[in-house]
């Protein structure tokens, strides 16, 4: 067991002792459709159904754990101050990669109609929806910068967004942002009497950035303040294609504001 599984069951261990009804979601097997899964998406898929399977081997009944696939189909290249978006891909309609669905069949926890398969394009138009919804409605959630003609959307230091008159533009950090309210808003449907999820996010080291500032985002621009439901996200950072995990950051979900506080742990 790695050091950040560890820290895992401790954090579930915590969350039974409370009496929640708890959903573990664990993504994995990002890919860009333009060339296809590598090691990385290949080996993070492997991890997420081991931990899965430890899960269900250890608490049984007492928790429910979902697997997701998200796929890149915007092409992010993400880096420390800046992000852009390669040519979008046409069409993501036709399934998952079968070296995917080989590694999912394997494992006789997962039902394929239950995976969740979330796209980045989707989140992209989620996201801008959602800050332009935002905007009007002139909350206190972000603040607006302007330089020359761009205006700036910003969380605190983060940059979410830039439009122009009509166009807008969404950075990482609000696509992955909306992503996990996504997340927390399709397992609340599948689980209505959900109280709790903790999502663990596989990623590689370059989108550490984008997925940090991403989860900070959720919880403080993306997620319904009026939900009740809490959603803690673990991102799991691998520095190669095989599995070395190189850090990871527990972003809590400490109130009902959705403030996170993350802990950034070395492995």
């Amino acid at each position: 067991m790695t050091h950040y599984q560890e820290i895992f069951h401790k954090h579930i261990d915590t969350l039974l002792s409370t009496h929640k009804k708890a959903v573990i979601y664990l993504e994995a097997g990002h890919y860009d459709p333009r060339i296809g899964p590598d090691l990385f998406s290949e080996q993070s898929l492997i991890d997420a159904i081991d931990l899965g399977e430890q899960i269900i081997s250890k608490y049984g009944k007492k928790i429910k754990v979902v697997f997701g696939v998200l796929v890149d189909d915007l092409g992010l290249n993400c880096g420390e101050g800046a992000c852009s978006i390669k040519a979008p891909v046409e069409n993501t309609d036709e399934g998952l990669p079968q070296s995917i669905e080989q590694i999912l069949s394997k494992s006789r926890y997962i039902k394929r109609e239950r995976l969740l398969i979330f796209s980045e394009r989707t989140s992209k138009n989620r996201a801008i929806n959602q800050l332009k919804k935002l905007r009007k409605e002139k909350t206190s959630k972000f603040s607006v910068k302007f330089h020359e003609e761009i205006a700036q959307i910003y969380m605190e230091d983060v940059l979410l967004a830039e439009y122009e008159g009509p166009i807008f533009r969404a950075k990482c950090p609000s696509i992955m942002g909306q992503h996990y309210a996504d997340c927390l808003k399709k397992i609340h449907q599948r689980f209505p009497e959900c109280q709790h999820i903790v999502t663990v996010d596989w990623s590689e080291m370059m989108d550490y950035s984008k997925v940090t500032a991403g989860s900070q985002a959720a919880h403080r621009v993306f997620i319904d303040e009026s939900s009740a439901i809490k959603m803690d996200i673990l991102n799991v950072f691998y520095i190669d294609d095989m599995g070395s995990c190189s850090d990871f950051v527990l972003h809590k979900d400490i109130s009902k504001t959705h403030l996170s506080e993350p802990e950034a742990i070395s492995a």
